[in-house]
């Protein structure tokens, strides 16, 4: 969210006076949960923050049996991250309710109601919303029970022809862990179906007074290509993975090269190449 640093700064600055007016001899409402953690060690030099700082500090969290959300490694190198951020625990109750609601909405997958399976993910997140929505420092388990429902989720709506639905659902387990696999496999085919739409729509001649068409539907290509490259790239890809982003490989190739002769018979001076990186330089 762009309300990150400032949501998180707020809130450390009201738990920094609440924490002072208790040192003063008053009363705290902070309960033992309210640990922080903070990101004062970690330098950052021209937009980049030192390799092995972060490794040794991930690894320190993982000690400590906790996840950095990746999305907050982006924002600490972009130089946008408060000082420290607070370490959010679901309550036994939430996670309960998660876990049991995620077990329905498997049910209702198997079954192939997709539509109820949807119903019951979305229950499951609701039941701990409040930690959920702000997961950036949490328990290893609890995040990672977060991600299954939220790729589930998004299979269902590719299954529904949802695929805005899917790639965004994708998205949002992926800022938890960038490298869980079928969530970003699932966002390629997310991306891959809303390309197709368009390449079908500038072959028939739906978007002939839409100038962007070939750009936008390369897009999507574009980045539905670079998610299948970072499944391969990952050491620990799995070989039903590996698989299946092949298949999905030769998909978007054939898409991409129908995108770029559209874009390139729009506008026969454009500079494909600087296209493709620009686009390729904000995928992640």
């Amino acid at each position: 969210s762009d309300d990150f640093e400032e949501d998180e700064t707020d809130e450390f600055q009201d738990d920094l006076e609440e924490e002072q007016y208790e040192n003063n001899g008053g009363s705290s409402s902070m309960s033992p949960q309210h640990e922080f953690v903070s990101f004062a060690g970690i330098h950052i030099r021209e937009g980049l923050a030192d390799e092995d700082t972060l490794v040794n500090f991930k690894q320190t969290l993982l000690d400590r049996g906790l996840h950095l959300a990746d999305g907050v490694l982006r924002r600490l190198v972009e130089g946008s991250c408060p000082s420290r951020i607070r370490i959010r625990r679901m309550e036994a109750s939430d996670w309960y309710n998660l876990v049991a609601y995620k077990e329905k909405g498997n049910a209702a997958f198997a079954a192939k109601q997709y539509p109820q399976a949807v119903s019951w993910y979305d229950e499951a997140l609701l039941a701990a919303t409040t930690t959920v929505t702000r997961m950036y420092v949490s328990p290893i388990q609890h995040v990672e029970q977060v991600v299954h429902v939220l790729s589930n989720r998004a299979e269902c709506e590719l299954r529904l022809h949802r695929y805005h639905d899917a790639g965004q659902t994708a998205t949002d387990a992926l800022v938890l862990i960038s490298d869980h696999e079928k969530s970003r496999i699932r966002r390629a085919k997310a991306e891959l179906a809303v390309g197709k739409e368009k390449v079908i729509a500038i072959q028939q001649q739906t978007t002939r007074n839409d100038d962007s068409a070939p750009s936008s539907a390369s897009a999507y290509l574009i980045q539905a290509k670079c998610d299948l490259q970072e499944v391969l790239d990952n050491p620990e890809c799995t070989q039903a993975g590996k698989m299946s982003v092949e298949k999905l490989v030769l998909h978007v190739d054939h898409l991409l090269q129908l995108a770029k002769t559209a874009m390139l018979k729009q506008n026969p001076k454009a500079d494909w190449d600087l296209y493709e990186q620009t686009v390729q330089a904000a995928c992640w």
